[in-house]
């Protein structure tokens, strides 16, 4: 009964945030907090506790991170100086885009920050029209 519920409170939470056009993630935390309080009986600090701080901290870095390159049109410019510099010879553009992720772990970004800027370059390539 409770895993309905939980499953219950999700789909209730999408649907507000859809209709609302507000932070999903809001009204869920919301649930969260009856659930874990009224449902399961659990203190406010045993609620917080089971919140993932440093998955949280990830995620919102590394948008962060995308948003500041998309916005400063860094991804875009990126994309179309290799897509130039490599116009005549693209069977060596997968070595300049693993270079260029090299370049950019290089410079202190971890893993999950080149991810969430490569990967959206790399969507970019494949998205363009020919």
């Amino acid at each position: 009964m409770l895993s309905f519920i939980i499953v219950a409170a999700i789909a209730i939470a999408v649907i507000i945030g859809y209709k609302t056009n507000f932070n999903t993630g809001f009204f869920a935390i919301i649930f969260a907090y009856l659930i874990g309080g009224f449902a399961l009986g659990l203190s406010p600090k045993e609620i917080i506790g089971g919140w993932p701080v440093s998955t949280m901290f990830v995620i919102f870095s590394v948008s962060l991170f995308y948003n500041f390159a998309l916005v400063n049109g860094t991804l875009e410019k990126t994309a179309r100086y290799l897509l130039y510099a490599f116009r005549r010879f693209p069977g060596l553009l997968p070595f300049a885009l693993y270079f260029a992720s090299a370049g950019i772990a290089a410079l202190g970004a971890g893993f999950f920050t080149v991810m969430a800027f490569m990967a959206p370059l790399l969507c970019l390539f494949v998205m363009r029209p020919k």
